[in-house]
């Protein structure tokens, strides 16, 4: 910039993080950001509410690798918990994902048991005890419309990260 203000950029004001976590050889992506366990970095490192994601699935029985953004095959692995429409189809599509053993330790919540409330509030505790949580729709990303649309509601009341991430939309 030269010295006439008036063409100079706007500053951006320096980002300050909501939370910190401790450096530490965890596998999950970024260091823990997004682990939704407290199991690798104990709760004195993880000092926030987890995330609610809005996962993206292929449009039609494909496989998707090649579909999904590289941030999906990241994310979707460090999930234990899934706000889904039909269990069994989530698992076809989380099997896809690579996570085939792993679906023993996963909670599928189906999302008309969101109906009655008191599924959303063992969600939101989830959330707010550091857990992130997936939302998963029968094909595209979850939106407005979809039953899913309830978590996301309340999760955004109560402040925690709703993320949407990349892929196909119906």
């Amino acid at each position: 910039c030269n010295d006439d203000l008036d063409h100079c950029p706007p500053t951006l004001p320096q980002m300050v993080p909501l939370f910190h976590i401790q450096p530490s050889s965890c596998p999950c992506p970024s260091d823990g950001i997004g682990c939704g366990t407290q199991t690798h970095h104990g709760s004195a490192n993880l000092a926030r509410s987890g995330t609610l994601y809005l996962i993206p699935t292929p449009l039609g029985n494909i496989d998707p690798g090649p579909t999904l953004s590289t941030r999906v095959s990241e994310v979707v692995p460090t999930l234990r918990i899934f706000v889904v429409e039909r269990p069994k189809a989530a698992s076809k599509f989380l099997g896809r994902m690579g996570m085939g053993e792993q679906l023993e330790g996963c909670v599928l919540v189906p999302t008309d048991r969101l109906s009655d409330g008191a599924a959303i509030a063992e969600l939101l505790q989830d959330l707010e005890a550091g857990k992130d949580v997936g939302v998963l729709s029968e094909a595209g990303c979850p939106g407005v419309a979809d039953p899913g649309s309830l978590i996301a509601r309340a999760a955004h009341q109560r402040g925690i990260p709703v993320v949407p991430l990349v892929g196909p939309s119906s």
